[in-house]
């Protein structure tokens, strides 16, 4: 099931306010893409391991073995939070890992804003989040493989940055992934939405439909919001073999 959501961005606006202050992560400002992940937060390790190992797709072919099993280590230990950022440098990708007990960094660090927390928070047990900026990161990484409709990466590509956050439903049987895209003015973020709902029905091109409403929403919070609720073993298949 795929779905513009609404309602978990209300609940987020409202809960903007009260969320605990950004949170700093034990990465360089540098990272274009970073997060951290909740080892504890997990309770289906089969489909939690691989979508943390799945990250490793960030990074070039040849590195993507070695990463995959440096994140699923340090994702089956018992810490409370993993911090990752992936820093380009040149030709090369390097993976950076830390958790609670690191060192603090003595370089300006990326940060968590209070809109991603909340992102985070609005799945039951959310184990994994991860912000891109610039947006193209994220579309690089995915150019080869149909996992977005042409319409969604179309709309997207106006956005500043991109927020994915994953976790669990109820039932060991599903994975829950949001996707946000925060755009830099209510224009754009409009427009990405009508271009999105002028598709619906035809999933070769977008693959979810937008539920009535949201684009009030979309005008408050300058960003949109897609929901999938994805069959675990579908994941495991998809992302398992990479």
């Amino acid at each position: 099931m795929f779905c513009i959501i609404g309602v978990a961005v209300v609940v987020g606006l409202i809960a903007w306010w009260m969320s605990p202050s950004n949170q700093t992560l034990r990465v360089p400002s540098t990272c274009s893409i970073y997060g951290s992940f909740y080892p504890r937060q997990a309770q289906f390790l089969t489909a939690s391991q691989t979508a943390v190992g799945a990250l490793s797709l960030f990074t070039p072919p040849n590195e993507r073995a070695k990463n995959k099993s440096a994140l699923i280590a340090a994702f089956n230990t018992s810490a409370e939070r993993v911090d990752f950022g992936f820093l380009v440098d040149e030709q090369k990708t390097s993976l950076i890992l830390n958790n609670a007990e690191s060192p603090p960094l003595t370089v300006p660090a990326r940060i968590l804003t209070k809109k991603a927390k909340t992102q985070l928070n609005s799945i039951s047990r959310g184990y994994l989040i991860v912000q891109i900026e610039p947006v193209s990161a994220l579309f690089d990484s995915i150019k080869k493989r149909r996992w977005l409709g042409p319409a969604v990466v179309a709309a997207a590509s106006t956005a500043k940055q991109a927020t994915l956050v994953v976790g669990e439903s109820e039932s060991p049987n599903d994975c829950v992934l949001t996707l946000a895209f925060e755009y830099r003015s209510t224009e754009d973020a409009v427009k990405a939405l009508q271009d999105l709902m002028s598709k619906q029905g035809d999933y070769d091109a977008l693959g979810f439909v937008a539920k009535p409403g949201v684009d009030r929403l979309t005008q408050i919070s300058r960003m949109l919001v897609i929901k999938f609720e994805i069959d675990a073993t579908l994941v495991n298949q998809e992302l398992g073999k990479r």
